[in-house]
């Protein structure tokens, strides 16, 4: 009992530390927010965010994250610029251990703390198709490398039904050790990479349907396994729930050959999706699955879409290694670099390992230490320069484009491959050796770190050789475009970079002035022809005040020889307006509008998308695609997503091809045409009893004028509170009055001259009309007779649309500071997704998390303003509550243990049980005795013989036993207590007493008592 109370002490204690801690934490921050928002409010200046500042360290930032150019070294002083043309590459001298401060990013870690997942939710799913002898090895080393703890179930996804194949699955599936799920073949013909996207597709929604699995480790029939590597897809996936950069684990890694590595515990951050034996979580198939690629399902995952700047951690000693020869890829690599893959033979225990460094904040500090204390080298001529210097422990090799990354990779053994526009690998270590090739190597190089140099820190104009015609608005540009000179358009372009730059050095075309017409154009060289050809029209725009009305939309104009660049306004011909357009709450858009000419009648005719999207007008940059394809259909994206699809033949207004027919406008409808199918009634006249002239409403005859109404009270009084300034000098100012508010007993009881409430006239009917009856001269609705059209022609294929000579932005606005860049005009839909992966997308990642904060800050500040004015305590309540929680999600685990020793608390207090008190049994009355045993050593007898003999089922024992009385010495019961006359104590001489239940006898000579039934 004393140690049930004590514990329920020490958790209510424990609850309310928690809540009293959570709570002052909470109001500390939340008084302090808002002191800083009502200071901010009070002063309208500092009601603007400094965006800039914000721009320049997010900047900053990035540039570090990207790698920016090291300053020079000192005692590594930076070597001469190499010749233009490089002599040609000669093998690398091999390394020296790799340095102090790369080893501490992959340094062993110390044992973990964090809870793990469980591993029967990581469901192991192994694709398999037409390789039985294939199969049957990689089940057969996965499940010897299965931990022995049990766990990571077993799942094969089998395409088609090749009989091999499910022979073998049989085996296992007959032992227990897998399950098989068949994914039934495409009716329709796939070329092979489709039906392996398919395949994954279908695989991976129906494991992710059981919501037991929350990852799946992702495998294929030609892939083995090393011992550790069901264990280190465990570890990963903890650290990946605490980590939202991190989206897969990998235990590839693409460079794993011999001596390219043999730290078993090194693991890595990559931007490159290695594949091969992989990590997905349920939260990344959320994402992914319901937009899941047709087909070539790695190379979609690696491209930046779907990354968006997350990574994956691989090992530097492989976990995985591919026996596929003979595949779907006919051995790309494989014999190069894939068949010498180094298969970890050193198992790890990871899930006692501590690999928390692998968090961005502590990686992304340890890399950049380490990338900045490597001297910067040219080419590799200049590494055996440093190789004789013992305090180099790592060089670095930068690299600007793919032609520089290969040429290093091919030198160093590495893979050059490039897979969504970038390297497959950003970061590697030059061979290592092992301890006894180092004892006997003497003086070897150091690591060699292949760094990306960031756009963000040095700036260069992106290309785009592909383009029909390409525009970046970065040097020399005015040569290139052309300012109208018609008079009506007086708005100012300039280039220049966004206010809100996250990309030093990218400039821009702005639209400068409000309420202004703006004209500018380029000419397009060769004119582009629209004959039997797609058609790809990009471009950028950040609009950066808030859009009132304007547009942002360009034109492509119509080549002929009276194009003249110098007289461009907004009558001039064009053949594609593309883009978004804003005025008010009636027009916001996105415009795709073509011109054909009518070979009949030679006239051109507009012809506008359907339904058109929305534009995006915040103040970040967005994308504008729009595709025409030969096959005649259109579509539109907005920052790479397609928000419109249709069809140039049906989804235009008005339609490409004229109507066959058309009214015949010479046709009149005759003079006594009747179309009105209902009439008065004729014959129907108005009641006698209908009062046309009675009011709708009228006074409340039974209204009664309130008691406290004051019908003298004045509507204005002066106010009481109201004191007349300090510095009021009457003299000067006149006699000061108050000032005049509304009377506030008005408000309560009344005041004015008092009517009655109106209320529903009930003899009101309003103006009679007479009821309505058919029309016996009704025609039915008159239409002109049809005719052939004389300018009806037909087109197949509109997409053949004029030649376009040259692009131009003809606008007007009431919002200055519009901003565009990056205007491209192509064939190909897939270099123009790279071309805005380049250019666009760093910056709308950046901008988007500059407008995130900024939104945030003018949230509290909007919250300080509403605490400031709010008038009710319910009012505030509201607002702190919404405080307090916002701070608690912030803190769930202190939320969850301070409710939790609560939950305890209420249980233990509410729930708990136990044996009765058997001190809490009262002691009967000495009137109830009945008699007293004087014989303790019969009593003995009787005890030990009761003990010997088993209990009789039909005999009964008392819920406790009742302590027993001490005998009277001299006298009998009777008169050592007497009772009342009228129910003296019966002798059990005289009344043989009924058959008692059985009782325990007490011990130690202690005397018995029976209580009276």
């Amino acid at each position: 009992m004393i140690r049930e109370r004590t514990l329920i002490i020490f958790l209510a204690f424990v609850a309310i530390a928690g809540l009293y801690i959570m709570l002052s934490g909470t109001i500390n921050a939340s008084s302090t927010r808002l002191k800083e928002c009502q200071s901010a409010l009070a002063k309208e200046t500092s009601r603007t965010i400094n965006l800039q500042a914000e721009n320049e360290r997010l900047a900053d930032k990035l540039a570090t994250a990207r790698i920016q150019p090291i300053p020079p070294n000192t005692e590594h002083p930076q070597l001469p610029p190499a010749p233009e043309e490089n002599p040609p590459v000669q093998p690398p001298p091999q390394p020296r251990p790799p340095p102090a401060i790369p080893t501490a990013v992959v340094a062993p870690a110390q044992p973990r703390r964090s809870t793990r997942i469980d591993p029967s939710r990581l469901a192991v799913l192994v694709f398999c198709y037409n390789r039985p002898n294939y199969i049957q090895r990689a089940l057969e080393t996965l499940i010897k490398n299965r931990p022995k703890t049990g766990g990571f179930p077993i799942i094969v996804s089998q395409d088609g039904s090749v009989e091999a194949v499910s022979s073998v699955l049989r085996e296992f599936q007959a032992q227990g050790l897998i399950t098989v799920q068949k994914h039934p073949q495409s009716a329709t013909r796939l070329n092979s990479y489709e039906a392996i996207a398919q395949h994954y597709g279908w695989a991976l929604g129906r494991v992710f349907e059981d919501p037991t699995y929350q990852g799946v480790i992702i495998l294929e029939e030609d892939i083995e396994v090393a011992p550790d590597f069901l264990e280190l897809m465990q570890a990963g996936y903890d650290i990946m729930r605490n980590d939202s950069t991190i989206w897969c684990v990998s235990g590839f890694n693409d460079n794993g050959r011999p001596k390219l590595g043999t730290d078993e515990e090194a693991l890595y951050r990559s931007d490159f999706f290695p594949g091969l034996g992989w990590l997905m979580t349920r939260t990344l198939w959320e994402e992914l699955g319901p937009k899941w690629p047709a087909g070539y399902w790695d190379d979609w995952m690696r491209e930046p879409s779907q990354r968006r700047g997350r990574v994956c951690i691989r090992p530097e000693v492989s976990r995985t290694v591919t026996f596929g020869e003979v595949g779907v890829s006919s051995g790309q690599f494989y014999s190069q670099f894939l068949r010498n893959m180094v298969l970890n033979n050193k198992p790890v225990p990871w899930p006692k390992r501590d690999i928390s460094f692998l968090t961005k904040a502590k990686y992304d500090e340890v890399l950049d230490k380490a990338l900045r204390a490597a001297p910067l080298v040219r080419n590799l001529q200049e590494i055996p320069r440093y190789a004789a210097d013992p305090k180099v422990e790592a060089i670095r090799l930068e690299y600007t484009c793919m032609g520089d990354f290969q040429r290093y990779a091919q030198g160093y053994g590495l893979m050059p491959d490039e897979k969504a526009g970038g390297p497959g690998r950003v970061l590697n270590p030059n061979p290592k050796r092992t301890k006894k090739e180092e004892e006997g190597a003497g003086d070897i190089g150091p690591w060699i770190i292949l760094s990306e140099v960031a756009e963000s820190s040095r700036f260069v104009a992106p290309t785009a050789p592909e383009a029909l015609f390409f525009e970046s608005f970065d040097d020399a540009w005015e040569s290139r475009w052309m300012k109208t000179q018609d008079a009506q358009y007086s708005g100012t372009w300039k280039v220049a970079e966004p206010e809100t730059s996250v990309i030093p050095g990218d400039k821009g075309l702005i639209m400068v002035d409000k309420a202004r017409r703006h004209g500018i154009v380029s000419r397009i060289t060769p004119p582009i022809e629209m004959t039997d050809a797609d058609l790809v029209v990009q471009y950028e725009v950040k609009m950066q005040q808030p859009m009132d009305c304007g547009g942002a939309y360009l034109k492509l104009l119509l080549e002929t020889p009276q194009l003249s660049l110098e007289k461009f306004r907004g009558e001039t011909p064009y053949v594609i307006m593309f883009g978004p357009d804003k005025c008010g709450h009636d027009v916001n858009k996105v415009h795709f509008i073509i011109r054909r000419q009518n070979p009949i009648s030679m006239l051109y005719t507009e012809h506008a998308m359907t339904t058109p999207p929305a534009a995006k007008l915040d103040n970040v940059t967005h994308l504008y695609t729009l595709v025409v394809k030969k096959d005649n259909s259109f579509r539109v994206m907005i920052d790479n997503e397609v928000v419109k699809t249709g069809s140039l033949l049906t989804d235009m207004t008005p339609p490409v091809n004229p109507p066959k027919t058309i009214p015949d406008p010479s046709d009149k409808k005759p003079a006594d045409w009747v179309d009105n199918e209902m009439m008065d009634d004729p014959t129907a006249t108005k009641p006698a009893d209908w009062d046309e002239e009675a009011p709708k409403t009228i006074p409340d005859p039974k209204a009664v004028k309130p008691s406290d109404w004051d019908e003298n009270a004045p509507a204005m009084v002066e106010d009481p509170t109201a004191e007349k300034p300090a510095e009021w000098d009457e003299e000067e100012d006149g006699i000061w009055t108050a000032p005049m508010i509304p009377n506030p007993y008005c408000k309560e009881h009344g005041c004015g001259h008092w009517t009655a409430p109106m209320i529903p006239n009930p003899a009101f009917k309003g103006k009679w009309h007479p009821p309505q009856v058919k029309n016996p001269a009704y025609k039915g609705p008159w239409a002109p007779r049809e005719i052939d059209n004389p300018e009806y022609y037909e087109v197949a294929e509109p997409h053949n649309l004029d030649t376009i000579g040259a692009v131009g932005f003809e606008l007007w606005t009431m919002t200055g500071g519009v901003w565009f860049d990056n205007i491209y005009l192509g064939r190909d839909a897939a270099s123009a997704r790279k071309l805005a992966e380049r250019t666009w997308l760093p910056r709308f990642e950046a901008e988007s998390k500059i407008k995130a904060e900024a939104e945030k800050r003018a949230a509290d500040v909007a919250r300080a303003a509403s605490l400031k004015t709010a008038t009710g305590w319910v009012q505030k309540f509201t607002i702190y509550a919404n405080m307090v929680l916002e701070q608690a999600l912030q803190h769930p685990i202190a939320i969850g243990t301070t409710f939790g020793a609560l939950f305890l608390t209420l249980l233990m207090l509410c729930c708990r049980g136990g044996r009765p008190n058997e001190a809490a049994i009262p002691i009967p009355p000495p009137g109830h005795l009945e008699e007293i045993d004087e014989e303790p050593k019969e009593e003995a007898k009787e005890e030990a013989k009761e003990e010997e003999e088993p209990a009789m089922p039909e005999q009964t024992v008392e819920p406790a036993p009742v302590p027993a009385v001490p005998a009277p010495e001299a006298s009998p019961a009777p008169e050592a207590s007497p009772a009342p006359e009228a129910s003296p104590a019966p002798k059990e001489e005289e009344t043989p007493a009924p058959a008692e239940p059985v009782e325990r006898k007490p011990k130690k000579g202690r005397k018995s008592q029976k209580i009276d039934e």
